[in-house]
């Protein structure tokens, strides 16, 4: 989009609601409206299209869903009608139902791929003190560490750093860890118990980077059918191999996160699993959920103008983007994170304290202007040492 050619006719915007269009760098821009403003300059036609439209787009122009998926095609299921497979060493279980167990033969017997979804690598979400309840954090940022049993150290789930299991917790010094939120590798042993001994069986968690020889042979073997568990970047399984068969083993984790835009995050996956890729027949895409069939996911089915409409109304009622704006601020420390959350609150915006990642506040405002007034001390020659806060700006 920044290519200096002459005489555009037709800019072309694939995907649009897609975060990718996003720079996570600075200087922070949305590749989408960069695009919308060179269609102007140039006088050229801008279009924009991808498997759902963004919160902005579906506003400003209304479309319709013309792509409802046939009513055979997803199943929900109540996780409290599962059973709770042991899982070594974890204080939490997680429920797998006789469906999930009964599509996967189906689909395997038929010489097809069935994919089994948790966006949770390694074999617990946390470790976590048996005394106080803490979770181990990573020493570079401050996020989580799930444990990798196939590795024998904790990673961070954010920026990938390793460390071993330490020996007591770092917070009371307890000396029992446990390990919460059962992950791909602890699912493992079950989905094998439940395959042919025949059939393969692959973990694929963006972990692993296969070379193009090895991604090859991993199609191959999977040509007569076979398994995998996977995060969400499993689903580009879909454009290689027929996948007659998606679990979302627990569709409701993928709504936890405090992030305004959880539900369309986890919406648009479970959307993609629906239609992404080309199989020789139909595809079946199973949900695992404490409440199955209802809030954001009524739109799997009623298509995604029904999910917009009770999402937006629901960030109109309080006051989220596109209705206003959203600024993330990260800060190098909680004593400057105290200071921040204090000038804003005194300014009486509201502010909220995600938790997670530690060192980051939300603040809703009408105008960024008026939060950068008062952020401007902040960013003092003086302070360059503790380093300055980061700023996001969130608008859809």
């Amino acid at each position: 989009v920044f290519a200096p050619l002459a005489g555009v006719g037709v800019i072309i915007v694939d995907e649009e609601s897609s975060g990718a269009y996003r720079t996570y760098r600075r200087p922070f821009l949305n590749v989408r409206t960069v695009a919308a403003r060179k269609a102007v300059l140039e006088g050229a036609r801008l279009t924009l299209s991808g498997r759902l439209p963004s919160s902005r787009v579906y506003i400003r122009s209304a479309p319709r869903c013309g792509c409802r998926p046939p009513r055979d095609t997803v199943m929900f299921v109540d996780l409290k009608q599962g059973f709770s497979p042991e899982y070594r060493g974890l204080t939490d279980t997680l429920r797998l139902s006789a469906p999930l167990f009964r599509e996967t033969a189906r689909t395997v017997s038929e010489g097809r791929v069935a994919l089994w979804l948790l966006d949770r690598k390694g074999y617990a979400g946390e470790a976590a003190c048996e005394d106080c309840g803490s979770p181990v954090l990573c020493p570079a940022c401050g996020r989580i560490m799930a444990w990798r049993d196939e590795k024998g150290v904790l990673q961070c789930v954010a920026c990938g750093k390793t460390r071993p299991l330490p020996e007591v917790c770092p917070v009371c010094r307890g000396a029992l860890l446990k390990g919460r939120r059962p992950g791909l590798e602890a699912l493992y042993p079950v989905a094998r118990a439940s395959l042919p001994e025949n059939k393969p069986l692959f973990i694929w968690d963006g972990s692993k980077s296969w070379g193009k020889k090895e991604y090859q042979t991993v199609i191959k073997d999977l040509e007569g059918g076979g398994l995998v568990l996977g995060t969400r970047s499993s689903l580009a399984l879909c454009d290689r191999a027929d996948v007659g068969f998606a679990a979302w083993i627990d569709a409701d984790s993928e709504v936890r996160n405090v992030a305004f835009q959880a539900k369309f995050t986890a919406f648009s996956m479970v959307w993609e699993s629906i239609w992404r890729g080309s199989g020789r027949g139909g595809r079946v895409v199973l949900l695992q959920s404490r409440r199955p069939g209802s809030g954001w996911q009524k739109g799997l089915v009623a298509g995604w103008d029904r999910f917009w409409e009770d999402e937006l109304r629901e960030r109109k009622e309080l006051g989220l983007p596109p209705y206003s704006f959203l600024v993330e601020i990260t800060s190098s420390s909680g004593a400057v994170k105290d200071s921040i959350m204090a000038k804003l609150e005194a300014s009486r915006l509201a502010v909220m304290d995600p938790g997670d990642p530690p060192g980051t506040v939300w603040v809703e405002a009408r105008s960024p202007a008026r939060v950068g007034k008062i952020l401007d001390p902040y960013f003092s020659i003086k302070n360059s040492r503790a380093g300055f806060p980061g700023i996001t700006v969130w608008i859809d």
